[in-house]
């Protein structure tokens, strides 16, 4: 049969088209999976140059684990169309209206906690990847090390420099990212990001005590990726603090029942969970140096009722797991905010029949 350039051109163009569409799909999909917006991390270590170090090397490790940051050329537009100045947290309309225009759901906020150029070089960091379709924290990690965190027997050190110090904590936080990812199966599927039997919960700013105006706001970074770590679903910070500015409400360390009822509904969440921070320094030691100390009181109320579900006063200094020589000892206030949390929250009671009955009102 005899083959017209007319058949031979639909042909072609079909074939095209077929190869484009499937292609298409596939490459739009991956794009789709690991395109993620990523926000300028709030600077909290007093250390003005720590941020453009931070974010350069954060952009490169999140390249190298195959995700594709948007670039400074289309972000910082978006930023400026947005108004959005603090990028430490963003409201529900601001997440919705950044993923529309960057065309991703995926976005990582954090901040730069704890940055040290000094002979005991220091480094802490937070990171939390929130989706814009259900305002909820799919993935957070908040760490902090120094050079004599990783000293070995012998007092032989393991980093030598800030620099590789900043890229093993960088290194280590995007591990636990893939590993979340590929633990959920890909982030491409809106339900693969939900768990129903995972609890929900808000924070409320910690009040704060000490002497140090940022602590409270450290402590709130690390607590939310300690709750995230043990299996809660949290709503985002920026829009549970967005609806208490609309409510004119500046809330540290408590709730009262009406607005406590108001937000569990709004968020669908089963609890809410604030404290104070009441002791934050270090104290000196002659053979150790200058230990990290702190005093926390932590308590989770569940929404529908205000009652206190479980509540934590707890005391820990650097020094209290230390065995022989360095080992065991803590040297950061990130570290310590670290082991404290998990020790906490493993004394949370598992949520009963009954509890999960009050959360909703059935």
């Amino acid at each position: 049969m005899r083959r017209t350039p007319c058949f031979k051109a639909i042909l072609f163009l079909s074939i095209l088209c077929a190869v484009k569409f499937s292609s298409g799909q596939s490459t739009a999909g991956d794009q789709y999976a690991n395109r993620i917006i990523l926000l300028p991390f709030q600077n909290l270590s007093g250390v003005s140059d720590a941020k453009l170090v931070i974010m350069s090397a954060i952009r490169e490790k999140l390249r190298k684990a195959g995700f594709n940051p948007v670039s400074d050329s289309l972000l910082s537009p978006a930023l400026r169309k947005y108004r959005l100045r603090d990028t430490s947290q963003l409201s529900a309309a601001e997440s919705d209206s950044l993923s529309k225009n960057l065309d991703t759901p995926w976005i990582v906020l954090g901040s730069i906690d704890y940055y040290s150029d000094q002979e005991n070089f220091e480094v802490g960091l937070s990171f939390r990847l929130f989706d814009s379709r259900t305002h909820r924290i799919v993935w957070a990690d908040s760490r902090c090390s120094s050079r004599d965190d990783h000293i070995k027997i012998l007092g032989i050190r393991a980093v030598e420099s800030l620099t590789q110090l900043i890229d093993l904590e960088i290194e280590s936080a995007i591990t636990s990212l893939v590993q979340r990812r590929q633990a959920m199966g890909g982030f491409t599927d809106y339900q693969n990001t939900q768990n129903s039997n995972q609890p929900v919960v808000f924070l409320i700013p910690f009040g704060n005590v000490t002497e140090s105006a940022v602590t409270s706001k450290i402590f709130d970074h690390y607590l939310l990726s300690a709750l995230v770590r043990h299996g809660y679903n949290v709503i985002e910070p920026g829009i549970v603090n967005h609806e208490l500015y609309l409510k004119q409400l500046l809330l540290k360390g408590e709730i009262d029942q009406q607005t406590l009822i108001e937000l569990g509904q709004k968020f669908s969440a089963g609890y809410c969970m604030t404290g104070l921070l009441s002791r934050y320094g270090s104290v000196y030691n002659p053979d150790m140096g200058n230990i990290p100390d702190l005093e926390v009181e932590t308590r989770m109320l569940v929404a529908v009722s205000a009652r206190i579900c479980w509540a934590q006063k707890i005391e820990r200094s650097g020094s209290d797991g230390r065995k022989i020589f360095q080992i065991g000892q803590i040297h950061t206030y990130g570290a310590l905010f670290n082991a404290t949390l998990d020790e906490m929250l493993d004394s949370l009671p598992t949520k009963t029949i009954a509890e999960k009955s009050e959360t909703t009102g059935n």
